[in-house]
């Protein structure tokens, strides 16, 4: 677990500054910590075609009562796009359709032909493994920004 001295301090910082001024403060300090993060769930993506890899982003998201937020994305988002199959390859699947009715589910056994494709994670591995640099990327990246903002 990362421990930060001076945490308070950071943030009652960041509350002097006005609105616009702290969330691109927040902004710049959170996209530059998970940058690495994105790289990393781009070496653990499996790779048949590339396409899945090379559509992974990091998108920034902000609003006024969830604050700041960093997300990695695939392509334009889970089950869109040419790259749809990123959330199967990420959780795993079943093959095949499912039965439209019971009785056809009753025809087929029950399980009929739909075989499990095991899953093949990369974000939350990614994520895992890298939180904790991230963080302490993040803590760093404010306290810069806050440095900045108060010389300007």
């Amino acid at each position: 677990m990362i421990e930060v001295e001076g945490l308070e301090e950071l943030v009652s910082a960041l509350k002097q500054l006005p609105e616009k001024l702290e969330r691109q403060v927040l902004r710049r300090a959170i996209k530059t910590a998970a940058l690495p993060m994105l790289a990393r769930a781009k070496e653990l993506c499996p790779v048949e075609t590339g396409r899945l890899r090379d559509s992974l982003r990091l998108r920034m998201r902000a609003n006024k009562k969830k604050g700041v937020a960093a997300l990695i994305e695939i392509g334009p988002g889970a089950f869109k796009g040419d790259t749809y199959y990123g959330a199967m390859v990420e959780l795993g699947h079943k093959t095949g359709r499912r039965p439209r009715s019971a009785l056809e589910a009753f025809r087929q056994g029950f399980t009929g032909s739909r075989k499990q494709v095991a899953a093949h994670p990369f974000l939350r591995p990614a994520f895992d493994s890298m939180r904790e640099q991230v963080a302490a990327a993040a803590i760093d990246g404010i306290g810069v920004g806050l440095e900045e903002a108060f010389k300007a």
